[in-house]
């Protein structure tokens, strides 16, 4: 790598720095404020105008075509870009700014220059002995300030900015994600800057750079008041970003008057006031339980009762902020004090149909395992657990991980500590490690050879809206039709991974209940039974229908969760006979709910407690309910009375799985 060819004075951040840093095109247009004319006639007569000089002009500015609105946007960047190339000049001309500053200054404070910086190996360094780095179009200005905050030279950084200026340094610091070093001297810049430049009272440039300004900074009152502000004086269907880098889904909830929904989260129901459009625009799983296709929530409330709150404070924070907490970064020190957060926020995003935290948590891990160092680094073995147990099969980041136990040699590098704690690991891994071995050999890829791309999630292309693709399910004689996201589908169905393959987006389960099935769905969005069946009369043949569609379907967690609601009910309670009839009919004799049915009946003294319809139809029960009963009461017989009860661990899932 070369010095650049038309350098200018080199600028001293750190005397002892090993990079040169070349900063090319400053002072590029920021924020373009493409004005739309308030008045039609006003910008007609504008247009007419700039239509009457493109001859004259041709040779100056490109000459701009399409309709009225579209020619004032384009001879506005024209002319900008225009005023910038005669200040400039030729590009071979333009003046550039080259700061000697420290690598390990960068790599300390942004993840963004340590992402670069670390990549590079001493062959990386010029014949002068300094790494180079190129960068363009920030303000010169703007981006000193930036590198004496990351360099603690505190005396250099000015204590008051213009709104322009503060909006610079702002959009840098997004951009390189060094939040943290500027949090003191943020509040001091804002309260000056509010003085000599108030919040406007007019939906304008200034007023999006103070939303800008205020959402990196977390100046919540600010943001708030901003929002507010843009909310009642645009009158049009969309806010103008500028190109700062405002998620879009931050604009989105703004432009929809910020509608709420209330998400309790975990056992104890941690409550959380989100916006129900940036949930939507973020995750599948929101656009389906808030759009009203499957199931209207309750009361405005959405429960998702099994999910751990860290996870989902890391999700709030990522679609509010657009990147993901330090904390979940691993090689961080936040990190450490609980590394487990970051997968676990991972198989949530994956739960909740959401491409884009799943894909910047991949970025992490790429940066994290493939980065060089003497020692050999590899996911743990409780990492690999736990995303081996909660993740679909052709999730990438399961193909990642038993990449780099091969390319690391991690079987023979193994520390000491994971040693006990690999005895655990899942069959499904060691299959896959295994084959992995065989194919790549002795020899397995250098570190260098992995490829981002490679493990990308495979509907990536339309990003969430490919993520969140439904299919239509048709139930029962009546033929309920169910739009559904194919994705949660085969995430918890062995039989709808088998069916939804090759373009297939429509299935019909002839044999199914919709009663069931309805079970079912809201399983798969919530993860409980519904409250409906679990408090309400006619609940035990609810709950039967549902373990058959479980059974059906293959969806093992939620034939457990009925068995758990079967096993306390029938622990003071025994089916009537056309419940047993029903069920012996329909399920394996294997199946543990049998062994249930049969053992409830004889612990709960069924035999002296018959009644008239139990005795009226004792004739068309299974023969082998009957033998079984016989079998479990003389099993009864030769024990105490204390010992003749029911225990959870003897109908295990196992059995029919």
């Amino acid at each position: 790598m070369t010095p650049p060819a038309n350098a200018n004075e080199r600028v001293i951040i750190a005397e002892s720095g090993d990079v040169l840093l070349t900063l090319r095109n400053p002072g590029a247009p920021f924020a373009v404020w493409e004005r739309e004319a308030e008045d039609d006639d006003a910008a007609n007569e504008s247009v007419i105008k700039e239509e009457g000089k493109e001859d004259a002009d041709a040779d100056q500015h490109p000459k701009v075509e399409g309709p009225p609105q579209k020619k004032r946007r384009m001879a506005e960047r024209s002319r900008q870009g225009a005023e910038i190339q005669d200040n400039l000049g030729d590009d071979a001309e333009r003046p550039c700014f080259v700061y000697q500053v420290s690598s390990q200054h960068l790599i300390t404070a942004s993840p963004k220059f340590k992402s670069e910086v670390m990549s590079w190996s001493e062959n990386h360094k010029a014949d002068d002995g300094f790494y180079h780095m190129e960068i363009a179009d920030w303000d010169s200005e703007a981006f000193a300030i930036l590198l004496n905050m990351l360099h603690l030279r505190f005396r250099q950084v000015p204590k008051m900015l213009s709104l322009e200026l503060l909006a610079k340094v702002a959009k840098l610091v997004d951009y390189y994600q060094c939040w943290e070093a500027f949090d003191l001297i943020a509040d001091v810049w804002v309260r000056h800057t509010r003085t000599i430049c108030p919040l406007s009272d007019a939906y304008s440039r200034e007023l999006i750079l103070w939303m800008f300004v205020a959402w990196v900074f977390k100046v919540d009152t600010m943001f708030g008041s901003t929002t507010k502000l843009t909310l009642q004086l645009n009158d049009r269907p969309s806010i103008r970003d500028m190109d700062l880098g405002i998620p879009p889904g931050i604009l989105h909830s703004i432009a929809a008057t910020l509608p709420t929904v209330i998400v309790k989260v975990g056992a104890e129901g941690k409550e959380y006031i989100l916006h129900t459009e940036l949930l939507k625009h973020h995750s599948g799983y929101f656009r389906g339980a808030l759009s009203g296709a499957f199931r209207e929530t309750d009361d405005g409330i959405i429960p998702i009762t099994d999910i751990d709150t860290d996870a989902f404070d890391a999700f709030v924070d990522w679609i509010y902020r657009g990147t993901i907490d330090i904390s979940l970064r691993l090689g961080y020190p936040e990190a450490g004090k609980n590394p487990s957060v970051s997968s676990r926020t991972y198989i949530l995003a994956d739960r909740l149909l959401v491409p884009g935290l799943k894909s910047a948590l991949m970025d992490d891990y790429f940066e994290f395992f493939l980065r060089p160092r003497p020692e050999v680094v590899i996911p743990r073995c409780r990492m690999i657990i736990e995303l081996f147990g909660n993740l679909p099969e052709p999730d990438p980041l399961l193909r990642f991980v038993v990449d780099i136990w091969v390319t690391r040699k991690a079987v023979f590098y193994m520390p000491e500590c994971e040693e006990a704690a690999a005895l655990d690991l899942p069959q499904d891994f060691l299959v896959r490690l295994m084959l992995r071995m065989n194919e790549l050999g002795e020899t397995p890829p250098k570190l260098e050879s992995f490829k981002r791309e490679d493990y990308s999630e495979p509907v990536a292309i339309n990003g969430a809206a490919a993520v969140a693709e439904t299919v239509v399910v048709i139930v029962g004689p009546e033929e309920k039709r169910y739009t559904l996201h194919k994705r949660l589908l085969r995430h918890h169905s062995g039989y709808f991974r088998r069916v939804f393959v090759n373009g297939v987006n429509e299935c019909r389960l002839h044999n199914t209940t919709s009663k069931g099935f309805d079970v079912f769905v809201d399983w798969i969005y919530e993860t409980r039974l519904r409250p409906s069946v679990d408090t309400k009369g006619g609940e035990a043949r609810s709950m039967l229908r549902a373990y058959l569609v479980a059974a059906g379907l293959s969806v093992g967690p939620l034939k457990k969760a009925v068995m758990d609601w079967m096993f306390h009910h029938l622990s003071s309670h025994r089916l009537r006979a056309w419940a047993v009839i029903w069920m012996f009919e329909s399920l394996p004799n294997n199946d543990p709910l049998l062994q249930l049915i049969v053992d409830s009946f004889c612990v709960n003294n069924g035999v002296r407690k018959m009644d008239v319809e139990s005795f009226a139809m004792i004739e068309d029960l299974p023969k082998e309910y009957l033998c079984r009963v016989l079998r479990k009461l003389h099993q009864l017989s030769e024990l105490p009375e204390k010992n003749r009860v029911l225990a959870r661990e003897d109908y295990s899932m196992v059995l029919c799985l």
